[in-house]
């Protein structure tokens, strides 16, 4: 599971770098949504080299229980930002932001 999670960060992760070396670097990471998806990559592939290498010598388990959170909360986020763009969804999205606000 980890060389598929891993693949991943690596393909995704050459599709930003690939975007920002087309685009140019700084008008890449002007936009907040690129600097979220390099923080999730970035802190997903730290999780998953601590787990395999690292143990407990870079990061103490619930640290590392702590960072795996936010990467998943950040995921999340992005997926309800992509969700408003289809029409179906949208309805659905724009109540669940309106929820987490009033809470």
């Amino acid at each position: 599971m980890r060389v598929i999670m891993l693949a991943g960060i690596i393909y995704f992760s050459g599709i930003e770098l690939y975007q920002a070396c087309k685009f140019g670097f700084f008008d890449h990471f002007s936009e907040f949504w690129n600097w979220v998806y390099f923080l999730i990559y970035a802190l997903n592939l730290f999780v998953i080299i601590n787990n395999v290498y690292g143990g407990e010598k870079l990061l103490e388990k619930e640290t590392a229980a702590k960072t795996a959170s936010v990467v998943v909360m950040l995921l999340w986020i992005g997926l309800f930002y992509w969700l408003r763009l289809f029409e179906r969804y949208s309805s659905y999205t724009f109540l669940i932001i309106k929820t987490f606000e009033d809470i």
